[in-house]
């Protein structure tokens, strides 16, 4: 008698696994999404927790934490987190994210003031990084540095942040509005008017007798005309003293230094030596950005060469840790370079925290207008903005 063995024949082998590889290329995507939608929502907590952290710092001191000085200063703690601190905003989060061991390292300086700001820059930190864009470590950067320990300090590596503050509207083109609160003066100011014709006039004459450059064209910028994107001026002061007088000088001082005092001139939260207090957001906490997302280049992800991207975490004003609005929002590119803007490497959204301490996403398809307005602490455009004739603004 004859046995029949059991088995499959080759053709049904072949049937099932052209079922299963189809079956998987329909689940993949399904299962990307959902790990995407996972790191986004990780991502959104983030900016809750460092905006959180801006607030307590805001309920504490009465101000949010300084901008800085320039890029290549590092923080000092003997010079609290306001107007004196070299150091980035990033800096004055610090105790309030469960990081205080750094800042109690950079007080005893125990490794010598060299080693011990080669040690804390490198110590990367999970709450400053998107995991939907890359792993949370150390990246090469380049450099001197500066802190109240020495003017010449080299990284080998430093942290880097995937957030930014917000500094306004203006990036290298603060509008003119952010001249009002000033009071009277006979400092004369170079603009450009509306955007398309430079003007000048002295500080009494745009204030008091009501300017229609400024009051009624909201593109009317202090500076030149001219390109308003690519990098920002940033001079820097050379020793701790020079920086302490630049913060006393006057308005017209400022505007004479090399980079025409344009990081003084901005109208978000963080700017150089800033010390925004909530009075002075007058377009309302809920209504004005306060940290979010920043853009960046996909190919510089990991090197440490994107221009928006070059400098220590901590480290002080820069487009590293702020970003403006004249630029769009974006999601990231590769090869495109958007070093100002806000932006995310997540699709359709990017998050931003607000003065009030609220967390929203937001689309990319916000009409640039109410992206500016959002950012301005007091160009009194906020309460006004017909969003009804938009693309929706925020999705919660």
């Amino acid at each position: 008698m004859t046995r029949i063995r059991a088995g499959f024949t080759l053709v049904e082998l072949l049937v099932v696994i052209a079922i299963i590889g189809t079956l998987t290329g329909l689940l993949l995507p399904a299962v990307q999404a959902a790990r995407e939608s996972g790191r986004r929502a990780s991502c959104k907590n983030n900016v809750a927790q460092i905006t959180k952290a801006l607030c307590h710092h805001e309920s504490a001191m009465g101000a949010f934490p300084s901008g800085g000085w320039s890029d290549l200063w590092l923080p000092t703690t003997a010079r609290g987190s306001e107007n004196k601190q070299p150091g980035g905003w990033t800096y004055g989060t610090l105790s309030r994210l469960d990081q205080q061991p750094i800042v109690d390292a950079l007080d005893k300086l125990q490794a010598g003031c060299d080693s011990t700001y080669q040690v804390t820059m490198a110590i990367p930190m999970p709450v400053f990084s998107c995991p939907s864009r890359r792993a949370n470590q150390a990246l090469p950067v380049t450099g001197s540095y500066k802190s109240g320990c020495s003017s010449s300090i080299i990284l080998p590596s430093a942290a880097r942040s995937d957030y930014a503050g917000n500094g306004g509207s203006g990036a290298k083109c603060p509008p003119l509005y952010v001249l009002r609160g000033l009071g009277k003066g006979s400092e004369t100011i170079n603009y450009c008017a509306d955007g398309a014709s430079s003007a000048s006039k002295d500080l009494t004459s745009i204030l008091v007798s009501g300017d229609a450059d400024m009051t009624n064209h909201p593109r009317s910028h202090i500076g030149s005309c001219g390109s308003c994107t690519g990098a920002i001026p940033i001079a820097t002061p050379a020793t701790i003293a020079e920086g302490d007088a630049w913060a006393q000088r006057r308005l017209d001082q400022k505007m004479a230094l090399a980079d025409g005092g344009i990081p003084f001139l901005q109208d978000g939260i963080f700017y150089r030596m800033s010390r925004v207090v909530p009075a002075r957001i007058m377009d309302g906490l809920s209504m004005t950005y306060l940290v979010g997302e920043k853009s960046m280049n996909p190919a510089d992800y990991t090197s440490g060469n994107d221009p928006g991207d070059l400098r220590p975490l901590l480290a002080g004003f820069g487009p590293h840790n702020i970003r403006w609005a004249y630029d769009a929002p974006a999601r990231d590119e590769r090869d495109v370079v958007r070093q100002n803007a806000f932006g995310s490497s997540h699709s359709g959204v990017f998050t931003m925290g607000f003065a009030d301490g609220s967390v929203q996403e937001i689309s990319f398809e916000i009409h640039p207008e109410v992206h500016r307005a959002l950012s301005s602490r007091a160009d009194g455009r906020s309460q006004v903005v017909d969003t009804s004739a938009t693309i929706p603004v925020v999705r919660p």
